[in-house]
C-alpha cells in the first residue's frame, strides 16, 4: 500500500484561470457598459435636437393649416362664382353700352337696297364688340329678299346673311313682301384692325 503524504488541511485548487476569466469579463463588461452609457447620452442629446426640430416643424405646420383655413373661409365668403358671373354680366352691359347704334344704322342704310326698309332690328352684342343681328324687312317685290342678301354679302361690315322666313302680302294690304333674316355685324369691318 502506498503512503500518501498530504499536509494540507484542505485540498489544493488552482483558481487562477477562473479569477483571470472573471476579471477579464468584468473589465470587458465595464467597457461595454461605458460605451452603452456614452451612446445613450449621445443619442439622447441628438434626439433632443431632433425632437425640438420636429416640434418646431409641427408648430409651423399647424400655423400654416390655421392660415389656410382662415384664407379659405375668407375666399368662401367672397363667393367667387357670383363675382365672376357679375363681372361677365357687367362686361356684357359695357359692351352693349359701347355699341354704336348710329354707326350700325348708317352702315345698314348704305348696304340695303332702296326698295327695302327695316321694321324691326335686335342685336345680340358679342364680347369682341361685334353683334348678331335679327332683322325684319319689308320690300316692294318678291326679289327684295335676293337683293338684300346680295347687298349684305358684299358689304365688309356684314357676314353670313341667312333668311329665316318670308311672306307675301295679303290682297288689299298696303304692306309689301315681308321677310326676316339674321346676319353677323362686324363693328370694325372685315380686314380692319379692332
Amino acid at each position: 500500500m502506498a503512503v500518501s503524504l498530504d499536509f494540507a488541511r484542505r485540498p489544493f485548487r488552482d483558481d487562477r484561470p477562473i479569477i483571470v476569466t472573471v476579471a477579464l469579463a468584468a473589465v470587458l463588461g465595464a467597457a461595454l457598459l461605458s460605451l452603452n452609457v456614452r451612446d445613450y447620452y449621445a443619442f439622447r442629446g441628438s434626439s433632443a435636437g431632433t425632437v425640438a426640430e420636429i416640434r418646431k416643424l409641427n408648430e409651423a405646420a399647424n400655423r400654416a393649416e390655421e392660415r389656410a383655413a382662415r384664407d379659405s373661409s375668407g375666399l368662401a365668403s367672397v363667393k367667387l362664382k357670383e363675382l365672376q358671373t357679375e363681372s361677365v354680366l357687367l362686361n356684357t352691359l359695357l359692351k352693349e353700352r359701347d355699341f354704336s347704334w348710329s354707326v350700325l344704322l348708317t352702315r345698314l342704310e348704305r348696304a340695303l337696297p332702296d326698295e327695302v326698309y327695316v321694321t324691326r332690328l335686335s342685336p345680340a352684342v358679342l364680347p369682341n364688340g361685334d353683334a348678331n343681328l335679327t332683322i325684319d324687312f319689308v320690300g316692294r317685290g318678291p326679289d327684295s329678299i335676293v337683293k338684300t342678301l346680295a347687298a349684305l354679302a358684299k358689304d365688309p361690315y356684314f357676314r353670313e346673311p341667312v333668311p329665316a322666313s318670308e311672306s307675301d302680302p295679303e290682297k288689299g294690304a298696303p304692306e309689301g313682301f315681308t321677310f326676316h333674316l339674321s346676319v353677323k355685324y362686324l363693328a370694325a369691318g372685315e380686314g380692319e384692325k379692332k
